[in-house]
């Protein structure tokens, strides 16, 4: 018995751990009277550790989703830019051309006879004279648009040029007889000319941005 109670306070102070807590176990012994005397139970809380959260590493995907938004950043305004340039040289370069034509040119004489701005000159012009006139007039103004790559000042005078060239074929749905569709009533307008000359609503937003572009970039070189 006495072995016993030797052990039993050799192991007084053993501290078993749970979590975050240390828990002292008291140890039962008896009293020189005989009697049993209780350590009662302390538990003691140990100071809290703050645990900082480690975020979690990027997956592939997320990386690669990451990778292709810094790309479109960096590189998406030249690419946009670059592409709006060259639709309207291609567009220019393949009406200009279509201008030396029979067929266009006959296509051409209802929208300018009927307007008062340009249709005096067919009086300076045969039908395939004004049409062949406006043929180089337009393939110039897509090598003015191309000459961009050298130097903005071209690109300038041609996006100038453009503007005032689709500012005049608008002004053909108001004096150009088919525009409108009277049975189905406003704003119905026909496929031809309606629609043909509507679209140049766009050509003309893209011949200003072009003309303000070039003349940023120009600008900017010489700051």
């Amino acid at each position: 018995m006495q072995k016993f109670f030797k052990i039993g306070l050799a192991k007084r102070y053993r501290s078993v751990y749970f979590g975050i807590h240390t828990i002292q176990i008291s140890i039962v012994y008896p009293t020189s009277a005989g009697r049993i005397a209780h350590r009662g139970q302390q538990e003691k809380t140990m100071p809290h550790v703050p645990i900082h959260s480690v975020a979690a590493h990027p997956s592939i995907q997320a990386r690669a989703a990451s990778y292709s938004l810094d790309l479109a950043d960096r590189h998406g305004r030249t690419l946009t830019a670059a592409g709006l340039y060259i639709s309207l040289v291609v567009i220019y370069g393949w009406f200009g051309g279509m201008k030396f034509t029979a067929y266009e040119a006959e296509g051409l004489t209802g929208l300018v006879g009927n307007s008062p701005l340009v249709g005096w000159m067919y009086t300076l012009f045969s039908v395939r004279g004004f049409s062949s006139f406006l043929g180089v007039i337009e393939l110039s103004i897509a090598a003015l648009i191309a000459a961009r790559l050298f130097n903005p000042v071209y690109s300038l005078a041609g996006g100038l040029l453009s503007a005032g060239l689709f500012t005049t074929t608008l002004s053909f749905m108001v004096t150009t007889p088919g525009v409108l569709v009277p049975e189905l009533g406003f704003p119905a307008i026909s496929v031809a000319p309606g629609q043909f000359l509507l679209k140049d609503i766009g050509l003309l937003a893209l011949s200003l941005w072009i003309a303000i572009d070039s003349l940023a970039a120009l600008r900017s070189t010489r700051a």
